[in-house]
């Protein structure tokens, strides 16, 4: 077989550290190649207290029906039933968190 560049055919040694890279660059290749988008929906609420509004998100609890593998709404109208239901009531703020 004639030589090309030194390469003289056979496995193609390009070392330990680069193998490894290698093999995670196309894993992450493939995982982007195989995504798929999905739609979900966030409940979200503007709450008035006595010195002033706020905004806070609706987190589901774990037996929640309508939410995905990640715990995310997918069924539309769970959400909207959950709005009309709460729209207007009062609410008891039992945690606390605010993130930028």
């Amino acid at each position: 077989m004639a030589e090309k560049n030194g390469y003289r055919g056979g496995p193609l040694r390009i070392g330990r550290v680069k193998t490894l890279v290698t093999a995670l660059v196309v894993r992450r290749d493939e995982i982007i190649e195989a995504f798929v988008p999905k739609s979900f929906y966030i409940v979200k609420a503007d709450i008035s207290v006595q010195n002033g509004s706020f905004k806070a998100n609706w987190k589901p609890r774990d037996e929640q029906q309508g939410l995905d593998d990640e715990k995310r709404l997918v069924d539309k109208s769970v959400g909207d039933s959950l709005v009309s239901r709460l729209k207007g009531k009062n609410a008891t703020i039992i945690n606390d968190e605010s993130k930028k």
